[in-house]
Parts: C-alpha cells; structure tokens; sequence
C-alpha cells in the first residue's frame, strides 16, 4: 500500500474503488475477472506546494472526480481512453476558481454536473462540464451542511447556528454558456476538449453538448456545396432559356421548374437522408466525374455543333438545338457514372485499392460519414434551383 488511507469512494455498481493516502496520492482500483486490480495511482496536486487532498467526491455519472487541496485549489479528474491505452484511467480535465480551502461540504446535483462546496462561510455552486461558478457568496454564518434539491431549484444550507436555510435556485440551463456554444469543452469520456454538438441522450447522466461551431460551419458548408452544385445550373439554364429556347417550349419549361420551388423542404430532407445519402456513400467519385464530364462534353458539343457547315445545322430550328443536346448529356452522365469506380481506381488509392471513403480519412483526417455536407449541398441545390432560375431569367428577358 502506498500511504496511509484517509479517503475511500465506492461506485455504485461496487467496479471502482478510489482510494486517497495522507501523502496526497490516490489509488484507483478496478473490478476485473480475478478480483480488484490496481489500475492507476497519480497524485492529483503533485505540482503544488500542498498536496493533500481536502475533499474526494464523485460527479454525476461516478465517471468523474471532484478534488480539492487545502489551499482550496479545485479540480475535476475523469475517467478516458488515454493514446497508447486500452483502458480508462483518470485524467485532469477541469481546473476550476480557488476556493477559500478545501471543500467542507460537497452537495453533487442528481439532476445534471452541478454541484455545491462550500469552505467555513464561503458557498460555490459550479458546473463540471463547463468549469463555471454559477453562483459564489460570502454568508454571515459558517456553513456546517449543504445539499442540492433533486429537481435542482433549491439549495438547504446547515448553519452553526443551528437553522436551515434555504434558498431558491433559479438555474434551468447551467450546462448552457458562451463556452459551451462557441468554445473547446472537455465533455466525459473524451480524450480532449472538442466542439461537439449533441443535446439529447439515453441516461440521466448526460452530458448535452451545445457546440454550435459545428453547426455554423455545417451550415456554411452544406450552403456552399448548394450553391456550387445550383448556381451553374440554374443560370446556365436561364441564359439558354431566356436567350436560346423557342417560345414555345419556354411556355411549357418555365412553369414546370417554378412549380419545383413549391418542393417542402422537409420532403427534400426525408429524401436526402433516406434515398439520396445511401445512394451516394459509395458513389461519390462517380458524382465527382459526372460534374467534371458533362460541362466539358456541353462545351466540346456547343463548339462542334457551332463548327458545322449550314446544311447541317439547317435540319434543326433555332430554338430546338435541345432536341439533339439533351440526349448527348443523357448518355455523358450515365457513361461518367458508370466509370465512376474506374475513377476511384485511379485516383484514389488506398492500399493499392480505389477506395474513396478510406482515401479521404487517410489524407484529411477527417471521419467519413453516410450523411455529410456533400448529400445537404445536392438536395438544396435542387430546392434553390428554381428561385435562382426564375430571377436570372426574368432578368434577362426584361433588360
């Protein structure tokens, strides 16, 4: 045994043993096959001239752990994966404001990661996954007791007068906070601060993570990928519309592609995440091919077909060059899309193998998802097509 014990926590599925020395060290042991196993032993305060520990508490969750020294320094440990392990150990996570001393009291809420300390007449409530105070003050009376409501809304105070005090607590978002949306927040489990967004899970014990940089950038992201994907086709074909198409068939296309704006865009995104992103997950050199062959097979047409002698193009009416273009891009798109794997064979290697989703992890690093910005960009493309096209040929056939 290292030191003399003076601390002891057990989990509530009995697992985890934590166990404190005078000297300040802490001994984590594990439930395994063979009985308990010594898993870690770390000093918690080593870096400070006082290393004892004051107060040793568990966290909602019992993944994590509240420390505190004498000199008041508080800190927060939890349980992760470190690199080049394969089983979780504790780790320093939080660093959270000095208290006056070590914790006398430790109240944890069993509604989210608050919980309240208090030193002589000093009371702090603070959230674990944020690293906040949510509300410190100074009483005129040395606190002997504490304890959290399980609906959070109240905190009870045990004075050395002898009273109860309670006090009402107004706090129905602590895990919320400018950190929360817009900073790195090291959320239990986790090997490192990350921008996460998750607001909802399965236990009690659930850490919301309200990161919206994720989302801004998702966001950012899928309007580009829209845009790139709508802005070339829609004002292509506005120009050729307005400029190029007989009358007769600008009657009929016009009303046909305005009616598409009329799409809810809660069926574009059932469409995309049921029918569009399966069909994609593997097929994404093939729509990369598709891109790159049909305005390089327009261009080459548009110049051949302009190359003609007369008695050639006089077999078709101004106006009616679709008729003879349109199937030429038909059969384009369906030999790139065929020639897809082909494609991936050639460029993307992996392995020597044309993989596309393993390509992309090895060289960006980044994971590879079914349901992406690229599926978000393709189906609202299709849905501000039309309003692109409608003004860009409206403006063309007015000026």
């Amino acid at each position: 045994m290292i030191g003399e014990p003076e601390r002891l926590l057990v989990d509530e599925r009995a697992e985890g043993i934590i166990v404190a020395t005078k000297s300040g060290d802490l001994l984590y042991f594990f439930l395994s096959d063979d009985g308990f196993e010594l898993r870690q032993t770390f000093r918690p305060f080593q870096d400070q001239p006082q290393p004892h520990i004051a107060s040793l508490d568990f966290l909602l969750g019992e993944v994590s752990l509240v420390l505190t020294n004498d000199a008041g320094l508080n800190r927060i440990f939890s349980l992760y994966v470190k690199s080049g392990e394969t089983a979780r150990t504790f780790g320093l996570t939080k660093e959270l404001a000095v208290l006056p001393g070590g914790a006398q009291t430790y109240a944890p809420s069993v509604r989210n990661k608050a919980f309240l300390v208090t030193h002589e007449k000093t009371a702090s409530l603070r959230y674990g996954t944020s690293a906040s105070i949510r509300w410190e003050d100074s009483l005129e009376y040395p606190i002997l007791g504490s304890v959290l409501s399980g609906k959070y809304h109240r905190m009870i105070l045990v004075g050395a007068d002898a009273k109860l005090h309670t006090y009402d607590l107004d706090d129905p978002h602590p895990e919320s906070g400018m950190k929360a949306l817009f900073g790195h927040v090291w959320y239990e489990g986790a090997d490192q601060p990350k921008l996460d967004w998750q607001s909802t899970g399965g236990t009690d014990d659930f850490e919301p993570k309200l990161s919206m940089i994720p989302l801004l950038i998702g966001s950012l992201k899928g309007t580009i990928y829209a845009l790139l994907f709508a802005l070339p086709i829609a004002i292509l074909g506005a120009i050729y519309t307005a400029e190029f198409m007989h009358p007769k068939f600008k009657k009929v296309i016009k009303p046909v592609i305005e009616i598409m704006a009329s799409l809810p865009s809660v069926v574009l995104g059932f469409l995309a995440a049921i029918w569009l992103a399966p069909l994609l997950v593997d097929k994404v050199p093939s729509l990369m091919l598709v891109i790159i062959a049909l305005p390089t097979a327009a261009f080459a047409f548009g110049w051949l077909w302009s190359g003609l002698p007369m008695d050639y193009r006089r077999h078709i009416k101004p106006g009616y060059e679709f008729i003879a273009f349109v199937p030429m891009m038909i059969a384009v798109a369906i030999a790139a899309w065929s020639l897809g794997p082909v494609f991936e064979s050639l460029i993307f290697r992996v392995n020597d193998t044309g993989d596309f989703p393993a390509w992309w992890r090895s060289v960006t690093g980044w994971s590879y998802e079914q349901r992406n910005s690229l599926v978000v960009g393709v189906m609202m493309g299709f849905a501000v097509i039309p309003i692109i096209f409608t003004i860009a040929e409206d403006a063309l056939s007015n000026v």
